[in-house]
């Protein structure tokens, strides 16, 4: 497990451990859906809000969502553009967030950035953003949402 945004881990890295260890056990983890032999579910969350408790609401949904269906009969992405932005950059030093991206993305989830928006707020997503790889940068975060829409996700504005 990588943490970015600060080289040595902190001292508080076994409370970030234990803080992940328990969000799962409280049921928040993953557990198989009662029948799971539906179709497949698509969908994308849209985050351009920077409204830190409404971001961290729309991380317990998907996380609750995932949960109600089954992982195994989702394919989630998450769009993150605009002020949404602010959501992986408050997680580079909010542990607590980074646990609840770690747990989604360890489930699967695919966070999408938007190009543009990191251009524009002359952000670099190695230091300034939790967990973007260079894969998961899209040229314009409302033109993502548009393309996975049409190829059949079902769109979730939290």
């Amino acid at each position: 497990m990588r943490i970015r945004g600060g080289g040595e881990q902190p001292e508080s890295w076994p409370l970030l451990v234990l803080a992940l260890l328990a969000w799962s056990l409280s049921g928040a983890a993953v557990q198989a859906a009662p029948d799971e032999s539906g179709p497949m579910e698509r969908v994308v969350y849209h985050v351009n809000y920077d409204d830190p408790e409404r971001q961290e609401f729309a991380l317990y949904s998907i996380q609750n969502h995932l949960r109600a269906v089954g992982v195994a009969q989702m394919d989630v992405k998450v769009v993150v553009h605009g002020r949404g932005v602010g959501l992986l950059q408050r997680a580079v030093d909010d542990y607590n967030v980074q646990a609840m991206i770690l747990n989604l993305r360890h489930q699967g989830v695919v966070f999408k950035v938007c190009a543009a928006t990191l251009e524009r707020k002359e952000l670099d997503r190695e230091t300034d953003l939790f967990e973007v790889d260079k894969e998961d940068i899209v040229p314009n975060g409302v033109m993502a949402l548009a393309r996975l829409q049409a190829a059949g996700y079902q769109y979730i504005k939290p």
